[in-house]
């Protein structure tokens, strides 16, 4: 999901705390994201949902390159993110939108579209 970002997010993760790196890669990764049900790009595509309504910038940004990668194109991921807008403000949301579409711009153009 992460691609050449990987070991940037893991080490950020281990300077917050050794424990919290080990916990998000055995029980985040291993346990919710790779298990059986929704494919990953559906995954992905919730995690965008629920990070914007939250406002977690950051790990919203993150998840829709992400989502992207995983064959969700941008026009999907721009959807997740409208969902939101039934939780959060029209001005929080305007202003995640505008950090996503500087996320998208940064994916290769031959993945932002399946």
């Amino acid at each position: 999901m992460y691609a050449d970002l990987a070991p940037a997010v893991r080490r950020e993760l281990a300077e917050l705390h050794p424990a919290l790196a080990r916990w998000i890669a055995e029980h985040a990764y291993r346990a919710v994201l790779a298990r059986a049900g929704l494919d990953a790009a559906t995954r992905e595509l919730a995690a965008v949902t629920a990070l914007a309504a939250s406002g977690c910038r950051r790990q919203l940004l993150s998840h829709a390159r992400g989502a992207v990668r995983c064959g969700a194109g941008a026009a999907r991921v721009r959807s997740a993110l409208r969902l939101a807008a039934l939780f959060r403000s029209t001005a929080g949301l305007a202003e995640l939108e505008t950090h996503v579409e500087r996320a998208l711009l940064a994916v290769a153009p031959g993945e932002r579209e399946p």
